[in-house]
C-alpha cells in the first residue's frame, strides 16, 4: 500500500484513449448492422388507445418495428444487481400505458439511421391521456393518479435507533424543517448505447458500456426466455456513467430487435433521449427533527425522507436502503431514527448515482446544522467537531465499530487550510 497512496499512478487506458484507440460501443461495427430509433412518449400518462406501425414497416430499408403488440410483456426491474434479488417488478421493453415524457412506446431497425428515423415519425399513435401527479406529497396523497398497484409508495424503509422520545424530551431546542433536493441527470460524455447480435444458434450477444455485465445478463435472459448459457454481456469501454449505466435501458430494446432480425442491431441514443429515458438522481422531500442541548450536542433526530423513484420502481429500494445505513455513521446521536419512503410519480425513472442517496439526506442534514449553529450562535466547526463520530466511534443501531472514523481530523484539517478562523 505504501508503494501506491501518495504516488502518481498512470490510468491504465490513457494512451488508448488520447490516441484514439480505444474503441467506444459507438465507434464499433458489426458486419451487416442494422440501426435502430425509438418512439419515446411525449405523453407524462396516457393509455395507448391505438397503434399503427403498419407504414413505417412498408418504408424501404426498414427490418421490424417493435411494439407493446408484439412482444412479450414480461416485466422485470432494471435494478437487479443478482439472481435472488427482490424487488418490485414494474417495466416491460415496450409499454401500452405511458407512465412519463420518454416511456419508450416503439423502436425501428433499419438500414441506416435516417431510414429508421424516417420510419418512426410514420408510427401513429392515439393516447388517452391519464391524470399525471409528479410531486411526492401529492402523489400519496388522497385521490392520486395511481401508477402502479394500489398504492404510489413503493415500500416504507424505518432504520432506528435509541428512544426517540427521550431524546425530545431531553433537548433544550428542537428544529423542525423541510427541504427539497431537484433531480439531477449524470451528464456523463458517453450517451446511452448498445449493440445486439442474435446467431443462428440461438444465442445473443450484447456489447454495452454498463457497471453490471453479470446482471444485464440475468435480466436479458429473463425478457428474452433464453438460458443463461446462450446470453453473453461484453462491456467495453466506458464513456462516464458515474452510476447512471447500472441499470438496462437500451439493451433489451437491441436484443429484441436483433432477435427478430437475425442481425446485429445497434442503437446510440441522442443527448435528449438519454436525459429524458435513462435515469436520473432521485429527487426528495426530506423532513427533518432535531434535538439539541444549549452547547449543541445532539440529543435526537427524526429523518423522513419521501424518495421520488419517477415512473418505474427501479433502485428506489436499493438506493433508500443505503442512504438507510450511511446516516447513522456520521454522528454520534444517541436517539434517531430514518424513514424512508420511495414513491411514484410521472418523472423520468430515477435510479443510481453516486452517493446512492447519501446527498439527498445530508444536504438537508447539513442545511439544518448549520441553522441551529445560527440560532444558538455557536461556530459551525465547533458545532460539527462536537457531534462527528470519534475514531473509536460505534454504529448506535448494532454497538459495532466504525473502524477508524477520522472525520474529526478531516474538518480540524479543512478548517486549517480553509483559515477558517481568519475568514468566518
Amino acid at each position: 500500500m505504501t508503494k501506491v497512496v501518495g504516488t502518481s499512478i498512470p490510468i491504465k487506458d490513457a494512451r488508448e484513449k488520447v490516441t484514439g484507440e480505444l474503441k467506444y460501443v459507438a465507434d464499433m461495427k458489426l458486419q451487416n448492422m442494422l440501426y435502430a430509433k425509438l418512439l419515446l412518449s411525449d405523453h407524462a400518462h396516457a393509455k395507448i388507445s391505438s397503434i399503427d406501425i403498419s407504414e413505417a414497416e412498408k418504408l424501404a430499408g426498414v427490418h421490424v418495428v417493435l411494439c407493446y403488440k408484439n412482444t412479450n410483456q414480461t416485466k422485470y426491474n432494471s435494478a437487479l444487481r443478482f439472481y435472488e434479488h427482490k424487488i418490485p417488478e414494474t417495466e416491460t421493453v415496450f409499454t401500452d400505458r405511458v407512465r412519463y415524457v420518454g416511456d419508450v412506446v416503439a423502436a425501428v431497425a433499419a438500414e441506416s439511421e435516417a431510414i429508421a428515423a424516417a420510419a418512426v415519425k410514420l408510427i401513429k399513435v392515439s393516447y388517452e391521456d391519464l391524470p399525471a401527479v409528479f410531486d411526492v406529497e401529492a402523489a400519496i396523497a388522497d385521490g392520486a393518479p395511481v401508477l402502479h398497484g394500489d398504492s404510489n409508495l413503493v415500500s416504507t424503509i424505518t432504520a432506528a435507533a435509541g428512544d426517540l422520545e427521550a431524546g425530545f424530551a431531553q433537548s433544550d431546542r428542537v428544529f423542525e424543517d423541510r427541504y427539497e433536493v431537484p433531480a439531477i441527470h449524470h451528464g456523463a460524455i458517453e450517451t446511452h448505447t448498445a449493440i445486439a447480435a442474435y446467431s443462428r444458434s440461438g444465442k445473443l450477444t450484447v456489447w454495452s458500456p454498463n457497471q453490471n455485465t453479470f446482471a444485464f445478463r440475468i435480466l436479458l435472459s429473463r425478457i428474452l426466455e433464453l438460458p443463461m448459457h446462450k446470453v453473453r454481456v461484453i462491456r467495453p469501454a466506458i464513456g462516464g456513467s458515474f452510476g447512471g449505466k447500472l441499470e438496462v435501458t437500451t439493451e433489451p430494446i437491441v436484443a429484441l430487435l436483433a432477435k427478430q432480425t437475425a442481425r446485429p442491431v445497434k442503437l446510440v441514443m441522442t443527448r435528449r433521449e438519454t436525459m429524458s429515458s435513462t435515469r436520473t438522481r432521485h429527487g426528495a422531500v426530506v423532513y427533518l427533527k432535531t434535538g439539541v442541548k444549549k452547547d449543541g450536542e445532539i440529543v435526537a433526530q427524526d429523518i423522513t425522507v419521501l424518495l421520488n423513484t419517477g415512473a418505474y420502481a427501479s433502485s428506489a429500494l436499493n438506493v433508500m436502503g443505503a442512504a438507510s445505513h450511511k446516516v447513522f455513521k456520521v454522528y454520534k446521536t444517541p436517539n434517531m431514527r430514518l424513514t424512508g419512503k420511495p414513491i411514484y410519480t410521472n418523472l423520468p425513472i430515477a435510479g443510481a448515482m453516486r452517493g446512492y442517496g447519501s446527498p439527498q439526506v445530508f444536504a438537508a442534514q447539513q442545511a439544518q446544522m448549520l441553522k441551529i449553529a445560527q440560532e444558538l450562535k455557536l461556530d459551525p466547526v465547533e458545532l460539527q467537531l462536537k457531534n462527528v463520530v470519534d475514531i473509536d466511534g460505534i454504529d448506535q443501531r448494532f454497538g459495532k465499530p466504525l473502524g477508524n472514523a477520522r472525520l474529526k481530523q478531516c474538518l480540524q484539517r479543512a478548517a486549517e487550510e480553509f483559515d477558517w478562523e481568519g475568514k468566518k
